[in-house]
């Protein structure tokens, strides 16, 4: 009786320790779990690499999609913090002592230079017909003197049997001094009176030639014969009496 006695209390020790060590088990392995979590693995984020850290100012040339302005322009950085958020703005303002970009553009514009046309050369008139010249002299006066009247003429054709006959005249001097006076132009029947110019010619100048006057009349072509040029000098030059100088000489229109 005292065997199954020791027997039962044995069995009933051995469940109890049993059940002891099982709770005490579940309870130790749940206190670890919750204390020491599972390590997480870090997952590499674009963001965080380019997230600049907090009140750091960071280099605007290392942001995403930054690009350098021009050398002429003026680049300036500002910072700013907000709820541990930096915030990078880059104010590219041009300044205004230099508001254009300098570049070399040589190699990029197309100069345009405009055509000039060639100076096309004198016309020469016809050999013959309508405007051909028919004739050219000239001739000059005789005074003894450093003071003397040339003409020069041309005889140019205008069809149905007229002709242009053009005379000018210049004075060739020393010193002068005279005002306007008259000159006479006559050719065979034809006469004409016409205003000289002025001339005043400086003291110690040398030997001058002045344009005195220009004209032009209408003859029958074919006509010939002296042609006499008269200038109304009227005064005294190289102590020689001059009333008039009178050039004349042949003219003819062909």
């Amino acid at each position: 009786m005292k065997l199954q006695r020791a027997i039962i209390l044995m069995l009933v020790l051995s469940l109890t320790v049993g059940a002891e060590a099982m709770l005490m088990s579940h309870l130790t392995g749940r206190s670890t779990a919750e204390l020491t979590p599972p390590a997480a693995t870090p997952v590499p984020s674009a963001v965080a690499e380019t997230t600049p850290t907090p009140g750091v100012s960071t280099p605007a040339a290392t942001l995403p999609g930054f690009t350098s302005p021009p050398a002429s322009r003026t680049s300036t950085t500002r910072t700013t913090t907000t709820n541990n958020t930096t915030n990078t703005t880059s104010n590219n303002d041009y300044d205004d002592s230099d508001n254009d970009y300098s570049y070399d553009d040589d190699d990029d514009d197309y100069y345009y230079q405009e055509e000039v046309p060639a100076t096309a050369p004198p016309t020469e008139p016809p050999s013959s017909g309508v405007g051909s010249i028919l004739a050219s002299d000239g001739f000059s006066s005789d005074t003894g003197v450093g003071l003397n009247l040339n003409v020069s003429w041309q005889a140019v054709d205008l069809g149905g049997g007229r002709a242009r006959i053009s005379v000018s005249g210049s004075v060739s001097s020393y010193a002068l001094a005279v005002m306007s006076l008259p000159v006479t132009i006559s050719f065979g029947g034809y006469s004409t009176t016409v205003t000289g110019n002025s001339i005043d010619i400086s003291s110690g100048a040398g030997l001058t030639t002045s344009s005195l006057f220009s004209t032009s009349f209408d003859v029958d072509a074919g006509s010939a014969g002296d042609m006499t040029v008269t200038w109304s000098y009227g005064g005294v030059y190289s102590q020689v009496e001059l009333p008039e100088i009178v050039a004349s000489g042949y003219v003819y229109t062909g």
